[in-house]
């Protein structure tokens, strides 16, 4: 008896481009696809998305090289490593909110080139400097502020420019380029792991070094993606471009029934006005002005 998990171990690659080829091809004839393959051609999109496998393989492969160091090498807790690494996080919200305020009124592609080259950076400061004994200050800290940077100015621009020429198609847009970051994190992660393997303790340093310089390696293929990026149409003149095109509304001319709650009424009658009830000028009795006695006279002068 063959187990599935010994399956999937061994023909997990095969099975799983075979699918993506069905996929595909399924995409090419059918009326409404899941993915239009024509927005995959679109140049900005394609390397886009490209640009988002590299940059999420070295993003969660650096993680995840962090948190193990942290524990592992430098013997921090739990709770200890995950304040050491609250810098990066806290410098990458704080520059994506800048670069979201700034980023649609500007070319995003300088952005996306710098914050790779900024997240490259930060890899290189940590594979050398760290060593076996804890510095917070002045081995960690550097590069992790430096990492968090390049996220907040590397990861808002990538979306952005994913989306930017999908016109009518972002949803779509979006939704290809997070599968394009969860195939990069699977990836970053399946290979970091495979980089690091078991070393012994003499050789740990070693290993993470391997490690830092394979997230490098993938923010430096980010960088040259984003040069290779085509024009973008910027943010603010496609939302203008959508607001023109919005239909004006038809004037209503005199004596055309107006269409109110899906039923047709008479123009200038207010359907809440009916003869002799609430809302009527003339008061609740219709045309007397109250109830009225038996020969129609108002109850004021009965009698």
């Amino acid at each position: 008896f063959v187990s599935p998990s010994h399956l999937m171990q061994k023909y997990g690659l095969f099975l799983h481009s075979v699918a993506a080829v069905l996929f595909v091809r399924r995409c090419r004839w059918h009326r409404a696809p899941i993915v239009d393959l024509a927005l995959v051609r679109i140049r900005s999109v394609a390397v886009s998305n490209s640009i988002a496998v590299a940059a999420a393989a070295g993003y969660y492969a650096v993680i995840l090289c962090n948190v193990l160091f942290l524990t592992r090498v430098w013997d921090y807790s739990p709770l200890e490593a995950g304040l050491a690494l609250t810098p990066g996080p806290i410098a990458a919200v704080v520059i994506a909110g800048l670069v979201g305020r700034f980023g649609a009124r500007a070319d995003v592609r300088p952005v996306l080139v710098c914050g790779a080259l900024v997240w490259m950076t930060g890899a290189i400061v940590l594979a050398s400097r760290m060593g076996a004994q804890p510095d917070f200050f002045g081995d960690w800290l550097p590069g992790a502020l430096l990492l968090g940077v390049g996220a907040g100015l590397a990861l808002p621009s990538g979306s952005t420019a994913a989306v930017a020429a999908a016109k009518d198609e972002y949803a779509t847009a979006t939704a290809l380029h997070s599968v394009a970051r969860q195939l990069g994190a699977v990836l970053g992660v399946a290979l970091l792991v495979a980089i690091l393997g078991t070393p012994a303790p003499q050789d740990a340093l070693a290993a993470f070094d391997r490690g830092w310089t394979f997230a490098a390696v993938c923010f430096g293929l980010s960088a040259v993606g984003g040069l290779t990026l085509g024009r973008l149409p910027a943010t603010t003149d496609a939302v203008a471009e959508d607001v023109v095109r919005l239909p004006a509304p038809e004037p209503q001319r005199a004596g055309v029934p107006a269409r109110a709650g899906g039923r047709l009424r008479p123009a200038g009658r207010h359907p809440a006005v009916r003869p002799g009830g609430a809302g009527d000028p003339r008061g609740a009795g219709g045309a007397h002005g109250g109830r009225g006695d038996r020969r129609g006279r108002s109850p004021l002068r009965a009698g």
